[in-house]
């Protein structure tokens, strides 16, 4: 089963995990202020016209995570599209549309990383799943 067909009802049933969204688990990161680069790197999306849901996903997020990437000072890689094997038994396998890791992952992603998944248009809870 690919990541994105999974449903929040079915991570529930299969996974037995559960959003507990009063948990205030980032309230202990500060805040950083985005870099003018990133601000106008943003603002130039506006004048792109996008037509499909990756050049969207890729315009609006590869800015975002270079900054992410220069604040760390380089000590994470990012992966975009590529395949994560999680637990075939658990059919957790499929393309990731972006992986943060620790360096070097190469083409094989290994742990620890933070999965990004996105939600359509309208319809957060399509993400939930993910």
């Amino acid at each position: 089963m690919a990541y994105n067909t999974f449903t929040y009802k079915n991570v529930m049933a299969r996974l037995g995990i559960e959003i507990q969204p009063s948990i205030k688990m980032y309230d202990s990161i500060p805040s950083i202020q985005p870099s003018d680069w990133l601000l106008n790197s943003l603002s130039d999306v506006e004048r792109f016209y996008l037509s499909s849901e990756a050049a969207r996903r890729e315009r609006y997020l590869a800015p975002i995570f270079q900054e992410v990437m220069r604040k760390m000072d380089y000590q994470i890689t990012v992966y975009s599209d590529i395949e994560f094997i999680v637990d075939k038994e658990l059919q957790l396998t499929g393309i990731a549309d972006y992986l943060f890791g620790i360096p070097p992952m190469l083409l094989v992603a290994k742990s620890p990383i933070i999965a990004v998944a996105e939600a359509k248009i309208g319809n957060l809870d399509s993400g939930l799943g993910q």
